[in-house]
């Protein structure tokens, strides 16, 4: 009981400082559009990377006339973009004026989308594995369905990169319009394999094999049951292959944070807090996870994945899975023990037949021209409105 009060009291205090934002929002509305702006929302302002990123890096190459804003706090990048504080009063006027929206997340409930406005919504996650928005709308909290159902109700259209995403974006999101089924834009990274070189030698891991251990989201505190035996991981890994190895250690970007908390082992390296995560993912030789769809990003690279999950059963009835743990190409442990057996008896061209087969059982598109493919798209979308 106390606990739905708490939660009530923070819809209340939700719904009001919308409220608020929504009457300061309804004076840039009457600011113009700008026919080449395009806002850009990853993950509420947590930098650059994931979808938003590649289709820039492209469209930038047709189109240099394009201004592009960058809804997070000012960082190094080569990109041509303006960037503006998150919640400020400079990104309502920005979000208000821009011909284009790209959102890796739910856009805020105060803002209302133009006439002339084009909504495209490239979501952060790769093909689900846990059940997300309605399809677990008992866990999720009051005020997120609402802001929810009021963002898919703006959107234009969705970026899928199979059969089954497309069909999760119209069943679980509130949704019934459009979808480019054209690919993952952001896995255009795995496609050119200087990119890997250049990432390992930017971190000083280009003498080194990496196994990256890459935990899903369980809430703004909780990271599960971080257990993993990191050195005898390494130690194994290396006896086997006789090649030197590191581990890397990465949270979802909602808990980065707190990794400042971790105790991790000597020669464990924490990059959580590295903005966009397909240049950690593309340096990794090995991929670790519980339920992150990063699995499925990893799989599409050729990268090999082993599952590590001690919390099958609560985590399970807290959210549900859109597979069972049998039909995915991947090996299962629940305890150290197990995991260790399974990177012993490893085998890449078992996992490659697996992964071919599931791949296909879901209908994913293999696409290394899904970023320029978007850009061309969102490039026609500014030209028409000139």
């Amino acid at each position: 009981m106390k606990e739905k009060m708490i939660d009530k009291g923070k819809t209340i205090i939700y719904i009001t400082a919308n409220v608020i934002y929504r009457i300061l929002y309804s004076f840039m509305i009457f600011f113009p559009i700008k026919s080449n702006r395009i806002f850009v929302n990853v993950y509420d302002g947590r930098g650059i990377g994931d979808h938003p990123k590649y289709i820039i890096q492209e469209l930038n190459k047709i189109n240099s006339n394009i201004d592009v804003v960058w809804y997070a706090r000012k960082e190094n990048t080569d990109l041509p973009i303006t960037f503006c504080k998150p919640n400020g009063i400079r990104a309502l006027y920005f979000m208000a004026t821009s011909k284009v929206w790209i959102a890796t997340v739910r856009m805020p409930l105060y803002i209302v989308k133009k006439r002339r406005q084009y909504y495209i919504q490239t979501w952060h996650g790769s093909l689900p594995l846990k059940h997300i928005e309605k399809d677990c709308a008992t866990s999720l909290s009051e005020r997120y369905v609402i802001q929810a159902k009021h963002d898919s109700k703006m959107i234009d259209v969705f970026i899928s990169n199979s059969k089954f995403r497309t069909n999760n974006f119209k069943t679980a999101f509130w949704y019934s319009g459009d979808v480019w089924e054209i690919g993952s834009p952001r896995d255009s990274i795995f496609f050119d394999p200087r990119i890997k070189e250049g990432c390992k030698e930017r971190h000083g891991l280009s003498d080194r094999k990496i196994i990256l251990y890459a935990p899903t989201f369980r809430g703004k505190t909780g990271t599960g049951n971080l257990d993993i035996d990191y050195l005898t991981i390494k130690r194994v890994l290396e006896e086997k292959t006789n090649e030197s190895w590191t581990v890397i250690v990465r949270l979802h970007p909602k808990i980065a944070d707190i990794t400042d908390d971790l105790s991790l082992p000597d020669g464990v390296i924490d990059m959580s807090k590295v903005k966009d995560p397909q240049e950690v993912l593309v340096m990794a030789d090995i991929v670790l996870t519980d339920y992150s769809g990063l699995m499925f990003d990893a799989m599409q690279a050729d990268i090999p994945v082993l599952l590590y999950a001690n919390d099958i059963d609560s985590y399970n009835s807290d959210r549900g899975f859109y597979f069972s743990f049998d039909e995915l190409p991947f090996l299962l442990a629940t305890n150290n023990n197990q995991l260790i057996d399974n990177l012993l008896k490893f085998n890449i061209d078992e996992y490659r037949e697996s992964a071919t087969k599931f791949s296909k059982k879901v209908g994913i598109i293999k696409n290394s021209d899904a970023s320029k493919i978007a850009a061309e798209r969102v490039n026609s979308i500014i030209l028409d409105c000139k």
